[in-house]
């Protein structure tokens, strides 16, 4: 695609009646479409359409209007990717033709274009799209995990081997494939996700026909300007049956060493990183418990101010991969990784959002899933440290993966 003068790019805005905008998006006849929710409810978009793309491993430097974004992200280790990851790539971002956002409960449809006329674009929301309620899910006809049980006791204990005063942790995942009797509607998996587990990051990217979503737990960052906001999480319980319950598994978790230590690698790792990019780095003193719909996690936040002239690039490069996704030391755990996991992670654990000139934010692509045609490829993994049991590692991916399986179950 030619790159035009940043002139020359433009971009038209208009309140508009509230939409739905997964139904909206889903009535799009664009190749591209890109769905985000922030956790807290204070950012939605759905964007169509292509006007300027960034992909191989690039990403974007420099915003080409004040209010321009560009939506995507990149595969978790672009050294390592398989044929149904090609429509995603090792990276892609890009600026679309038309949003509908949603900000401060007020919902605006935009247009970013290169000419000058852009009323006639406007027809798009002519008429009110109907809402989209909850759907059926198509019944699954047969589901086959990488790597079988056996062969992941194995890799949890040849991995516990390695481990010495250096190398601490490493995250091992599974892959889960569902075929279905049908194709199943992403948007229909969206909106079952989005009810199913709230206060998440839920995304859907959809690109030539394949379409990679999910609901997240985790951010990245998010830069407000030269303000910065992270997060150490790590450690993971269900939701209780029961308020009793709810309360002593977020005890059980607030005590449990494994955990404690899983989270305490994550935030040293972000402090760490962060020193040379930022002015003021402020950390909360004690993990608490973040509390959200899918389940119970240890939490560290962490505020800073960055210094001059410092990029999303380089805190994407700074802050991924966690240890909460890959291990540590980082070199290290992806090497495991490479070597014991039996399939590319994709964009699984990668970086998925946004990027602007006056915000930017990313979460961590967990909880998610590739779907293409009637297959869906689900992805989940653990954190092996030194006493790990490997019963308990599949037992706790296969409760992440849940997730997924109670929509149809």
């Amino acid at each position: 695609m030619k790159t035009l003068e940043p002139a020359l790019y433009q971009r038209t805005e208009v309140e508009v009646e509230p939409q739905d905008l997964l139904a909206w998006l889903s009535t799009q006849s664009t190749t591209t479409k890109f769905y985000w929710s922030s956790r807290d409810g204070d950012f939605q978009v759905a964007a169509s359409g292509v006007l300027h793309l960034i992909e191989g491993e690039k990403v974007p430097t420099k915003h080409l209007h004040p209010r321009m974004r560009y939506y995507g992200g990149f595969a978790f280790d672009p050294h390592q990717t398989t044929k149904e990851w090609d429509p995603f790539g090792k990276s892609f971002f890009f600026i679309p033709e038309f949003e509908i956002f949603v900000q401060q409960g007020k919902y605006h449809f935009a247009h970013n274009y290169i000419s000058a006329q852009s009323e006639k674009y406007f027809e798009s929301l002519s008429t009110r799209i109907k809402a989209r309620g909850p759907q059926r899910i198509s019944s699954v006809s047969e589901r086959t995990d990488l790597p079988r049980k056996k062969d992941w006791e194995d890799n949890v204990r040849q991995a516990i081997e390695k481990f010495d005063d250096n190398f601490k942790k490493v995250v091992l995942a599974r892959r889960s494939r569902i075929c279905f009797d049908e194709n199943p509607d992403p948007f229909d998996l969206m909106k079952a996700l989005q009810i199913h587990a709230g206060s998440c990051f839920h995304f859907l990217f959809q690109k030539e026909g394949a379409t990679f979503l999910g609901a997240s737990p985790e951010r990245l960052y998010r830069r407000e300007k030269d303000n910065l906001f992270t997060e150490a999480i790590a450690g993971t319980r269900p939701r209780g049956e029961t308020p009793q319950q709810d309360k002593q598994l977020i005890e059980n978790l607030k005590k449990a060493q494994k955990d404690l230590y899983e989270q305490k690698l994550v935030a040293d790792m972000i402090q760490q990183n962060l020193q040379e990019c930022c002015t003021k780095i402020e950390k909360e003193k004690l993990a608490s418990v973040l509390s959200l719909q899918t389940g119970h996690h240890l939490i560290s936040r962490f505020e800073g101010r960055l210094k001059q002239n410092t990029h999303d690039q380089e805190l994407l490069r700074r802050l991924h991969p966690t240890p909460a996704v890959a291990g540590w030391p980082k070199s290290q755990a992806l090497e495991i990784i490479r070597s014991m996991e039996p399939f590319s992670r994709g964009w699984y654990a990668g970086p998925i959002g946004y990027l602007g000139q006056e915000s930017s934010e990313f979460a961590v692509a967990i909880r998610s899933g590739l779907l293409y045609k009637n297959e869906l490829y689900l992805y989940a993994g653990a954190g092996i440290v030194p006493g790990s049991d490997p019963q308990g590692e599949w037992d706790e991916v296969e409760q992440k993966l849940r997730l997924f399986l109670n929509l149809w179950s």
